[in-house]
């Protein structure tokens, strides 16, 4: 089985949203191992280099050892998705073997990235959860592939709520927003629905 991995935003030598992490590495652990894991916060202390500023932390993981790899993070936009169609897409942990989503990100064409459409329901991109707008309110899809930190926390601050979206509902929504833990809610950064193709 392939090891898990987190990536944690560290914002001038603090963790962000330490606290939903270290929630799935646990549960993550407990439900694959058996054993509930706890976050090794010593290994989010910056090395040299990666003190100030916004940096990425990888924490991968597997049962009872961790190690960490600090590397620049880099906000990459993104401004239009290609929707495609897999059924058989599982990725219900975090895991480090990310092929099944290379492969659909490398058919991603002109656009940024992709959207993954499973069993007609509207799911992920190949590294965000997905949030769609409808009126004044924020929806994402009730069966995400992944069960995103960033997701989680905008759900439970009441930012967005869960829903059932299928392929032929886009068109019900006016913008659509990626976010993931080095993303964030970037509310600024949503664009047309007609930017998926």
């Amino acid at each position: 089985m392939s090891p898990l991995f987190e990536t944690i935003l560290v914002v001038d030598g603090v963790a962000q949203n330490l606290s939903w992490h270290a929630a799935r590495v646990a549960s993550s652990s407990e439900a694959l191992w058996g054993m509930r894991a706890m976050l090794q916060e010593a290994l989010l202390i910056p090395p040299s280099g990666f003190e100030t500023g916004s940096v990425r932390c990888r924490i991968n993981y597997a049962a009872g050892e961790q190690t960490a790899v600090w590397v620049p993070h880099i906000h990459r936009p993104v401004n239009s998705l290609r929707l495609l169609t897999d059924d058989g897409m599982d990725y219900p942990y975090k895991y480090c073997d990310r092929r099944d989503l290379d492969r659909l990100f490398a058919r991603r064409g002109m656009c940024d990235d992709v959207l993954i459409v499973r069993n007609g329901r509207i799911t992920d991109t190949s590294i965000a959860n997905l949030l769609l707008k409808s009126g004044n309110k924020w929806y994402t899809p009730v069966h995400p592939l992944l069960q995103g930190t960033c997701r989680a926390r905008l759900l439970a601050e009441g930012i967005a709520e869960e829903a059932g979206i299928r392929a032929g509902d886009l068109h019900l929504f006016s913008r659509v927003l990626t976010v993931n833990a080095l993303r964030g809610f970037r509310e600024s950064e949503a664009f047309s629905i007609h930017r998926i193709v």
